[in-house]
């Protein structure tokens, strides 16, 4: 790729002391069936051995920002900083994009531009036992069709399956944020563009156990209603207030309608 050329995609790839995930995402972007992408990686941690050889591909670009560490928010917003394309994407380094995600991108955005782009996803459960990765089981997730008002309530779109258009209307993520920083992130892009979905499985979301069963974030689960709850009172939508405590609920956190109707107010 010219360099002097900027990229359709820009992909900023946050990463954190996981090189064995690292190699893995960055494999899944370079057997990409599209190359007019740059990737902005940006490190929270000591920079792998690996690195000087996936720099040998002009594309990538390296930051490292572990003296300076302010979470995943920060990382991104680092990445955005930096941006030189039409579209950004966002890749956690313990996830994977299918080889033609970029393909099938590119040619819903050329369709429909300056849309938001989200498309179908694969959650894949693995096994952790020290570097080895084994996986448990694989559930394709179809929400390309669904309401994308349904995010009002719960997200259902992880942040490696959509693309943004890169302009002044793209919000920042929320830095300060103990959780949830995608879903903030999601619902301030609500406000701002049209979100389609393209019916293609274009990522996989791997959540991994440890031998004892545990899920990687289990240690946040019994927080999550409380966390939803900070979510819904910094984007207040009273007439989704039912909706809400019904989600609230299944959370095992019992909130009153009422109280979802006047949350945010003053």
């Amino acid at each position: 790729m010219n360099n002097m050329r900027s990229p359709y995609f820009s992909i900023v790839l946050t990463t954190m002391d996981r090189s064995i995930l690292l190699q893995s995402a960055v494999e899944s972007i370079q057997s990409q069936s599209a190359d007019d992408f740059e990737v902005i990686i940006v490190d929270d941690g000591v920079m792998p051995d690996s690195m000087h050889e996936i720099l040998r591909d002009p594309r990538f670009i390296y930051i490292n920002k572990k003296n300076h560490r302010r979470g995943v928010a920060a990382s991104r917003n680092l990445g955005i900083s930096m941006a030189r394309g039409r579209y950004l994407c966002f890749l956690d380094d313990d996830d994977l994009l299918k080889p033609d995600f970029l393909v099938w991108m590119k040619d819903a955005c050329n369709q429909l531009p300056g849309r938001v782009m989200f498309g179908n996803f694969e959650m894949v459960e693995e096994l952790l036992d020290g570097t080895t990765r084994r996986e448990i089981s694989r559930a394709a997730n179809r929400v390309a069709d669904w309401d994308v008002k349904r995010i009002l309530v719960s997200n259902f779109m992880p942040i490696c399956s959509i693309v943004f258009p890169i302009s002044a209307g793209l919000p920042r993520f929320d830095e300060t944020l103990p959780s949830h920083e995608d879903w903030d992130f999601l619902l301030g892009c609500l406000s701002h563009f049209e979100f389609v979905g393209v019916d293609r499985v274009v990522c996989e979301v791997r959540q991994r156990v440890n031998l004892q069963g545990d899920h990687r974030h289990s240690s946040r689960k019994p927080y999550f209603g409380f966390d939803f709850l900070a979510i819904y009172q910094r984007h207040p939508r009273p007439e989704l207030a039912k909706e809400r405590a019904e989600f609230l609920q299944s959370l095992g956190l019992q909130i009153p309608v009422n109280v979802l109707e006047n949350i945010g107010r003053i």
